[in-house]
């Protein structure tokens, strides 16, 4: 699949702009393939905008999201954080000279390899949200910094789609897992 961005003019309204599109793509390159257009311009607004209201909150981006190379590029120059759940995801935005320190790896379930390579190139924060996953840092990545996946009241009965099926931890839950992080001398230093 070939990637390509075409840059349009401030005055162009995006209905025109897709219109466009459209027909370039069916009359010139006879193709019905799906494509996407974004206001780049407009994400860089929202993050500034973002930035002045909540100056002391960092944002990580989930990478699942909308993994387009340009949009990351972007927020990478921005300073975001990123949240990736995949090794592949962690080496995307390595490529893009982000700094390991700026990465969460937020799978909650990580295959050991994946946690390795994590630690290996410096990944310094992780997610959890069961015993398993606390041993399983404490043996490969007892150095990282870790943060509680929590649920708060209500929410997980909204929760539909692709989310439904996470494990999310009702603030009951919680005491036991940051108790066992204590004496397993790991450090949490928040929540998700």
């Amino acid at each position: 699949m070939e990637n390509s961005i075409t840059v349009c003019q401030d005055t162009e309204e995006v209905i025109d702009v897709i219109r466009r599109m459209i027909t370039e793509r069916s009359l010139y390159q006879n193709s019905d393939d799906a494509f996407y257009v974004m206001d780049m311009g407009y994400q860089v607004k929202m993050v500034d905008q973002w930035k002045r209201l909540l100056p002391k909150v960092y944002p990580y981006y989930a990478v699942k999201a909308n993994p387009d190379p340009v949009l990351l590029q972007i927020f990478a120059k921005m300073n975001f954080g990123f949240d990736c759940a995949s090794l592949h995801e962690i080496q995307t935005i390595l490529n893009l000279n982000v700094q390991p320190s700026r990465i969460v790896y937020a799978q909650p379930h990580k295959q050991t390899s994946h946690l390795k390579y994590a630690a290996a190139v410096g990944v310094e924060m992780t997610v959890f949200d069961d015993e398993n996953e606390l041993y399983k840092i404490k043996k490969i990545a007892p150095n990282m910094r870790l943060l509680l996946r929590l649920c708060t009241k209500g929410l997980t009965d909204s929760i539909t789609g692709p989310m439904a099926d996470q494990i999310w931890l009702s603030t009951q839950e919680t005491s036991h897992l940051l108790t066992l992080a204590k004496n397993l001398d790991l450090k949490v230093v928040g929540v998700r």
